[in-house]
């Protein structure tokens, strides 16, 4: 999904970009245009054509309403997230330990920060558990596996066995 597909396109104001403090090109991807409203702090981005014409302009509520469709959480499945360094997930890896489990991955999203990358994994499972072992075996580091906001009985189980080894020390 683009920019071009959600902005609101309103050709009777022909401004050009060098009027724009900021804007994003109509054929940006989506979480560009997220990326660039969460930087400057602002709720209404423009968006320019290849020649750096104004052609409309891209509201924090449809972006955030084409992100929800994007990321599609009314699919049935479960969500797996795990977290590493970052650049040390080999995704054709992840890939095939989620194949091996008869799982498909519908949907995957990555955020990497200075020290860690959080990689989400949307499977088509109603339970990830036997992938989240999977991964686990393979020294992947999961925090996170269930379903729209279910989380596993074993994952609350670690969760507070972590909990007692924390107040213990």
């Amino acid at each position: 999904m683009f920019c071009k597909e959600i902005a609101n396109i309103d050709i009777s104001e022909q401004k050009t970009a060098e009027y724009l403090p900021f804007a994003i090109s109509e054929n940006a991807p989506i979480p560009e245009a997220l990326h660039v409203m969460n930087r400057e702090k602002i709720d209404l981005l423009p968006v320019v054509g290849a020649n750096g014409e104004y052609r409309g302009a891209i509201t924090l509520r449809k972006l955030l309403q084409s992100l929800d469709a994007l990321l599609n959480p009314a699919l049935s499945g479960a969500f797996v997230a795990i977290e590493s360094s970052p650049g040390e997930v080999v995704l054709s890896q992840l890939i095939h330990i989620f194949e091996a489990n008869n799982a498909r991955v519908l949907n995957l999203i990555s955020q990497t920060g200075e020290d860690s990358e959080i990689i989400l994994l949307k499977t088509d499972l109603e339970d990830a558990t036997p992938v989240a072992r999977s991964l686990a075996r393979f020294d992947y580091e999961v925090i996170y596996c269930g379903k729209n906001g279910f989380v596993s009985e074993e994952m609350l189980i670690n969760r507070a066995n972590e909990l007692i080894r924390y107040i213990e020390i």
